[in-house]
């Protein structure tokens, strides 16, 4: 009876389904003498009276019966039938008999027969399921068994059907490699969504999921999908967890993992390789993880370079990715090239009107944004938008990266009403696919959102919004994200121009700078633009000395990667032109001004928002040399430069 009963676990489980459900449907339980689907007739019905004993009945306390109790007999039902023998040994005593059933746990049915423990639920074997599932009813304290009939005979029905159960559910990674081998036809699809859906970069290199397009359609070829599919699956289920249980296995581990093993195991298939080296530093790009992500997105670039050759939309698209990479760690020439190279690419081997050239003319905008280039950022950013509306669907995800850099590009241009109508509608598609918080690009939406408000002075909405931005990017991303950062500066800069709660706009941008530098190094322009705003800061708080050191070293950090005439130089030099007439260095303060200027007003045009504080700050200037040095002419300086000003700009520059 016992090699029979272990013979038949899957069909034995099935039969015990089946006297489940009889039980739900008011029979009174088990019926005896139930016959073995191979005819051995193991009599399931003799049980020694003791092993009937539950462990509540055992300890006298007639208020523990209850439904669980059914629960606890069933357990030993299936416990017999699959292993042919009692869940402990009771011994001859009554004492005994009670103790073993009150304190003893019993072993697992696995441990019953040889060679029964190692994993798996096949022909000849008991697995770690099978034993979760008779644990959990027979389990001493009642909380932990299943609390009723129906909640066993369920995870008894998951069991059978191949879907994740109930009892083992507190492991994360038991459910999601059970998910993986029972769906294992659609895993690349399911890989490509999780490396996707990870998280996102700062605002404007959002469209990234749109640059991994190529990638998906070259997925759905079939002998290539076939290959990447068999490589992930088998990745995924042969991870090994460093330090800890599966169920602690961190995304980061996971691709560690995923990464050691693509030269090894795909060193003959270099199309694939290329395509899994994609993904993979796609993903360590959207954590943060620069270096990682271009030593394989450079080796995506080579694979596809040695597979297919420099004329293949694979190749192009590994350039497009490779390209964003070095857009987001400041290198920005670089980028460019790599870029424009791959919107040529595209329009030789798709076509002007192709979805893949419109992918590759959207990220070269985001470039150009970058780089100052405004116009020609603009007109990428339409056409890519007009494309998508034309050519996806109304509730495809990939309208939302146009929308989001259009928006984005709008809003430096002063239309709000436009940006804010656009980052709604971006908004409003991401939350109805995804749902209200969940998934990284809606906090990305709100912060574009909240910096629109905020420039029209709708600081309560404005400083609601970032707040929620910044949530939501904790929430998906972890604290030490690109996301966090962006958000918490944004915050703390509107804080201060606000001139609320100026303690917390301190710490917010201090922090934020700390989180950049980690992210970023040193160098980067956006740690240079935060320390700006923390300098700002110090401005407004009288810390001029410590505001002009700032100043200077962000102005410093910027011209390693933008030339000296560039508007993002432009702009610090401004504030610190501005921290210098509180010092009282007015020459000093005139030239920076008045050359920051220039540049300002070349970049944005004379009525922007950007070139009238410069020319307030030059007014400000000759006001307060006048008021120093009266009778020298700046008072006359002073009126020329209010002069350029709107009548609101102007009231706050009388001398």
């Amino acid at each position: 009876m016992l090699a029979s009963g272990f013979q038949h676990g899957e069909e034995i489980l099935e039969l015990c389904h089946k006297t489940v459900i009889k039980r739900r449907r008011g029979s009174q339980g088990p019926q005896p003498g139930v016959n073995l689907p191979d005819g051995s007739g193991a009599d399931v019905s003799c049980h020694h009276e003791v092993t009937e004993v539950r462990a509540e009945q055992a300890e006298g306390v007639p208020s523990k019966i209850d439904i669980r109790t059914d629960v606890y007999a069933l357990g030993i039902v299936l416990y017999e039938m699959l292993t042919g023998g009692r869940p402990f040994e009771t011994g001859e005593s009554m004492s005994d008999v009670i103790k073993a059933i009150t304190d003893l746990e019993p072993d697992p049915p696995s441990s019953k027969g040889p060679d029964l423990n190692r994993r798996g639920t096949g022909e000849g074997r008991v697995g770690p399921e099978i034993d979760a599932i008779v644990l959990k009813a027979l389990a001493k304290n009642p909380d932990r068994r299943y609390q009723s009939v129906e909640h066993f005979h369920k995870d008894i029905e998951l069991y059978l059907a191949g879907e994740p159960i109930d009892a083992k559910r507190d492991s994360k990674w038991y459910v999601f490699r059970k998910t993986i081998r029972r769906y294992r036809a659609a895993v690349a699809v399911i890989v490509t969504f999780l490396l996707f859906a990870i998280g996102y970069g700062a605002t404007m290199s959002v469209l990234y999921g749109r640059a991994v397009l190529a990638e998906q359609q070259a997925v759905r070829q079939a002998s290539r999908a076939e290959a990447i599919n068999d490589f992930m699956v088998d990745m995924l289920e042969s991870a090994d967890p460093k330090g800890g249980s599966p169920s602690e296995m961190t995304i980061r581990e996971l691709l560690d993992d995923i990464a050691a093993r693509i030269e090894t195991d795909l060193a003959d298939q270099p199309h694939v390789a290329a395509a899994v080296h994609s993904s993979v530093g796609n993903t360590y790009r959207n954590l943060a993880l620069f270096e990682k992500a271009e030593v394989h997105l450079r080796a995506s670039v080579e694979a596809a370079r040695s597979s297919v050759g420099v004329e293949h939309v694979d190749y192009a698209g590994s350039l497009s990715d490779l390209g964003l990479l070095l857009h987001d760690v400041g290198r920005l020439d670089e980028s460019e090239s790599l870029l424009r190279e791959s919107v040529a690419l595209m329009r030789t081997l798709k076509g002007d009107d192709s979805t893949e050239l419109a992918t590759a003319q959207g990220n070269l905008a985001v470039l150009l944004y970058a780089k100052g280039d405004l116009a020609g950022a603009e007109v990428l950013f339409r056409v890519t938008l007009a494309h998508d509306r034309i050519h996806l669907e109304p509730d495809d995800p990939d309208i939302v990266f146009s929308l989001v850099n259009l928006a984005a590009l709008t809003s430096a241009n002063e239309h709000y009403d436009d940006a804010i109508a656009l980052y709604r509608e971006a908004l409003d598609l991401l939350q109805k696919l995804f749902g209200e918080d969940a998934h990284p690009l809606i906090g990305t939406v709100m912060r574009g959102l909240a910096i629109s408000l905020e420039s029209m002075e709708d600081f309560d909405a404005a400083e609601q919004m970032y707040r929620k931005s910044i949530a939501v990017s904790r929430t998906l991303l972890g604290e030490d994200h690109p996301d966090v950062a962006e958000g918490m500066s944004n915050l703390g800069t509107m804080l201060r121009e606000a001139k609320r709660n100026l303690p917390e706009a301190e710490q917010l941008l201090t922090d934020a700078l700390a989180m950049r530098r980690k992210l970023f190094g040193p160098d980067h322009p956006n740690v240079a633009v935060t320390q700006n705003d923390l300098a700002r800061l110090k401005h407004v708080k009288g810390e001029n000395k410590a505001a002009e050191d700032m100043h200077r070293e962000a102005i410093a950090i910027l011209g390693k990667t933008f030339p000296d005439d560039h508007w993002e130089i432009a702009y610090v030099e401004s504030s610190l032109g501005e921290t210098l007439i509180a010092l009282r260095r007015f020459e000093e303060a005139q030239r920076l001004l008045i050359r920051s200027h220039a540049i300002i007003e070349a970049e944005r045009g004379a009525t922007h928002a950007a070139t009238r504080n410069a020319v307030k700050r030059i007014g400000d200037l000759y006001n307060a040399w006048h008021t120093a040095e009266p009778g020298k002419g700046y008072d006359a300086n002073a009126a020329e430069w209010r002069a350029k000003l709107p009548k609101a700009d102007d009231a706050d520059n009388e001398p």
